[in-house]
């Protein structure tokens, strides 16, 4: 099984371990990153979360936030620090040093190779984050190009809604692509 608790067991083997990059995917949509940011803010202690995103918007909505959230200004997570940025290079470098971990959210923007290389280089070689949590919402997109990536954590909605779980299991065949 590929549930929440076998999620949230391999973010945090992930964060003790010596890999900087995992990918989470599966069929519970929206509930991935929800998980991925309640582990952060519950596993790390005074450290500086990065987290990276689409649009500003997208950011509020996506971390739930009742205002727009800004990017150079760090919300408390937990004991943590978590800064917004967003896949447009000029709102990159506004956070606080250093980034523990960074999470990218949602990935279909990095379909395209240049922004995905852009932006994973710059977390990996330019802030030097520990580690980078790369999340899809859906995973009826290519992600081909995560194969190598090492740590894959697989969150699915089988336990609690095996119909819905089956539905996206379906529409990922039917766009003709593989799960990682």
């Amino acid at each position: 099984m590929n549930g929440r608790e076998q999620a949230e067991e391999k973010i945090i083997e992930f964060l003790n371990s010596d890999e900087r990059v995992a990918i989470v995917t599966g069929t519970h949509m929206h509930q991935k990153l929800d998980l991925v940011i309640n582990v952060l803010c519950e596993h790390l202690f005074g450290e500086n979360i990065l987290f990276r995103t689409y649009t500003l918007e997208n950011a509020s909505r996506f971390l739930k936030a009742s205002a727009k959230l800004k990017t150079g200004v760090a919300y408390r997570g937990g004991l943590n620090n978590i800064y917004i940025d967003t896949l447009k290079e000029r709102t990159w470098g506004k956070h606080g040093d250093p980034i523990h971990t960074a999470v990218v959210y949602p990935l279909k923007p990095m379909s395209s190779e240049k922004l995905r290389t852009e932006a994973i280089s710059n977390l990996l070689d330019r802030v030097k984050v520990k580690k980078l949590i790369l999340v899809s919402n859906q995973d009826t997109l290519d992600l081909t190009w995560a194969a190598s990536i090492n740590t894959k954590i697989v969150y699915d909605s089988l336990e609690d809604d095996p119909e819905y779980h089956q539905r996206v299991i379906d529409d990922i065949a039917s766009k003709g692509f593989k799960r990682l």
